[in-house]
């Protein structure tokens, strides 16, 4: 079983190229359930979605806001979540913590579990 990390973005703006949400001591569960969500406004003009990472192929300076929920399995204690080529202000969750966001700086995932 996998557990649920919760991305949103609110007044960010993609900044350019594609936007990657990478995740390194664990792999996204495309079949888990519940699955991938996205809620909001997301304006890109591609999406790919492997077990390593979500790539947004998004539009440079458009205004983003939403939910990108995602069901993680961890391989290692704490894990980590990347989120790269965005401005603005974003919060990632897991379990009952929450902790803003930076572009390029990896969040650990102290406490995560399956």
């Amino acid at each position: 079983m996998a557990g649920i990390v919760k991305l949103t973005f609110e007044d960010a703006e993609f900044t350019g190229g594609i936007t990657s949400i990478a995740v390194n001591g664990g792999t996204i569960v495309l079949e888990a359930n519940p699955t991938l969500s996205l809620n909001g406004n997301f304006p890109a003009t591609g999406l790919a979605i492997a077990t390593g990472a979500i790539n947004i192929n998004g539009q440079p300076d458009a205004a983003v806001s939403g939910t990108i929920s995602f069901p993680v399995n961890a391989t290692s204690n704490a894990p980590t979540v990347t989120v790269n080529n965005f401005s603005g202000s974003a919060t990632i969750s897991w379990g009952m913590q929450n902790q803003a966001v930076f572009s390029g700086a990896p969040i650990t995932l102290n406490g995560f579990s399956n």
